[in-house]
């Protein structure tokens, strides 16, 4: 089983309900997270403390930074400031890989706890039944780091415990590209996404299909949105 590392360097149980095999990402030993134990119980309260509606969160698409370094509070910034983006940062969750956070760090964002839509979907209603994880790296150039996998493991499969308590059902996970209406190589060409449909087998390509749907649907409404608009000129 899959440890992690307190603030005395002690090997502790997973904090999440289903802890992960070290062995699982070909590394044959324990991948000790460089987080102190209090730190995990406080991302894990943060998650249980969230008022999630029930089947509010349909879909947990899984994106890259595209930046070799960076965190919550980076990015936040960026799109705050930037992309001029009201609730700052995109992503419902931050995985740092060891430069400006944690390798393996959990970081949650301002729209998990407040239950806010996405901003990291070029669709408003997949941003709204959506979550955001977004690993830093750029994975067109560099592999995620074992620990950032780990993680993303954990929480993606901790995530729905939260959501059956209130009702709700499982969550399809996506990598950014396969439910993006527009093009885009996030989470990379180097982030195993065969790993993540093999680990989490309601990535079928049936929901790509319901995806369009959405999609279409969204687009028509728009159009007619528009339409509207023009005649009441």
């Amino acid at each position: 089983m899959a440890g992690f590392s307190s603030a005395s360097g002690t090997t502790t149980k997973s904090w999440f309900k289903n802890p992960v095999d070290g062995d699982r990402y070909g590394a044959g030993r324990r991948i000790p997270r460089p987080m102190a134990l209090p730190d995990l119980l406080s991302v894990r309260k943060a998650i249980d403390d969230a008022r999630v509606a029930r089947n509010r969160w349909k879909y947990i698409v899984v994106h890259n930074s595209g930046t070799r370094q960076g965190n919550a509070r980076i990015f936040d910034y960026y799109h705050r400031h930037v992309r001029k983006m009201p609730n700052g940062l995109a992503y419902h969750f931050v995985i740092g890989n060891g430069t400006s956070t944690g390798n393996g760090q959990i970081e949650i964002g301002n729209r998990w706890v407040k239950q806010l839509a996405g901003g990291h979907v070029h669709s408003d209603y997949l941003n709204y039944i959506g979550l955001g994880i977004c690993l830093v790296g750029d994975f067109n150039r560099d592999l995620p780091t074992h620990a950032q996998l780990e993680a993303l493991d954990e929480l993606i499969r901790y995530l729905p415990t939260k959501s059956r308590k209130s009702g709700g059902t499982l969550s399809i996970v996506l990598g950014h590209k396969e439910i993006n209406p527009r093009p885009t190589d996030c989470p990379g060409n180097r982030f195993p996404l065969s790993w993540l449909h093999r680990t989490f087998t309601n990535c079928e390509p049936t929901n790509i299909a319901a995806i369009e749907t959405i999609l279409a649907a969204e687009r028509s409404s728009k159009r007619r949105a528009s339409f509207a608009g023009l005649l009441a000129l």
